[in-house]
């Protein structure tokens, strides 16, 4: 069973739902990106250096020793309408806690059934086209310049991390409209349609993950007493990972099919001809 849903079965099990959340969509991946580093590319940092701050922040880097907030290079793929696949991209990921707060312990702590969530981060995302030699890469019948907006959101809210205390991998989920909101974009080149998506969401799989410095203490937030073992009160201790992720939507953004390009390029084709036609009668006339 994934993080996500062991991380739900954990909240309806502890009953930490106040109110009944509205039915999340179930959506299709159009997307997903795996790494091309074999270090970690995303870092989580706690507020202050004793991890005690309940305000925290994530971001990529672009070496498995950075702290600073920086683009990791990655295998970005289109799953839908013949879009082209293995387009080599810079990842930029950034999120804060919005507003600040302690992360949750639900489920039956201790042990692998304790899960902790660090909930509200909203920020921003993207993957742009980045060739390995510069300029641009043709991957299928698309020749997609460096900089081309293969996909990004300018605004995501109410995303979490969440795994097992203690654990060595997590996920960070984004879902709109049931808790956050999500609004995606892509360069016209590839016709993605997202206008008529009821819903969207992401899920990035962290894995690998290790503490940033100090005692290795996994997925894990502090409590009162500055330790791992109570409750915590703090937000999520410092940490680094490496990150794999899909993209979803219900439905899927729409394509046009490559009939309907034939047809736009013709008439295209043909609008440019009548201009050119039209100028040709007016020079003979004059």
């Amino acid at each position: 069973m994934s993080v996500k849903k062991l991380v739900a079965a954990a909240l309806l099990a502890g009953s930490v739902l106040a109110v009944s959340a509205p039915a999340q969509a179930v959506t299709t991946s159009f997307a997903n990106f795996n790494t091309l580093s074999s270090g970690s590319n995303i870092y989580w940092k706690n507020g202050n250096g004793s991890n005690t701050s309940t305000s925290g922040q994530i971001y990529t880097i672009n070496s498995s020793s950075s702290t600073a907030a920086g683009t990791t290079i990655v295998n970005f793929n289109f799953l839908v309408g013949g879009l082209p696949q293995g387009v080599r991209a810079e990842f930029t990921l950034f999120g804060i806690t919005s507003p600040a707060s302690a992360a949750l312990q639900v489920g039956t702590c201790p042990g692998v059934a304790c899960f902790l969530i660090q909930a509200n981060i909203a920020g921003t995302f993207s993957f742009l086209a980045k060739a390995a030699s510069g300029g641009s890469q043709t991957v299928g019948a698309y020749t997609i310049p460096d900089g081309t907006n293969l996909l990004s959101t300018s605004n995501y809210t109410g995303a979490l991390l969440a795994g097992v205390k203690g654990g060595s991998s997590a996920a960070f989920d984004g879902t709109d409209p049931a808790g956050g909101t999500i609004s995606y974009s892509s360069d016209a080149m590839f016709g993605l349609d997202f206008t008529s998506t009821t819903a969207r969401d992401f899920a990035i799989t962290l894995g690998s993950l290790g503490q940033a410095s100090g005692t290795q203490v996994g997925f894990n937030a502090k409590d009162a007493n500055g330790q791992y073992i109570g409750g915590p009160t703090a937000a999520l201790s410092t940490f680094r990972a490496s990150a794999n992720g899909t993209f979803g939507s219900e439905p899927s953004p729409s394509v046009p099919e490559p009939a309907t390009w034939a047809l736009f390029v013709a008439g295209f084709g043909m609008v440019g001809f009548q201009v050119r036609r039209r100028r040709q009668l007016a020079s003979v006339a004059g």
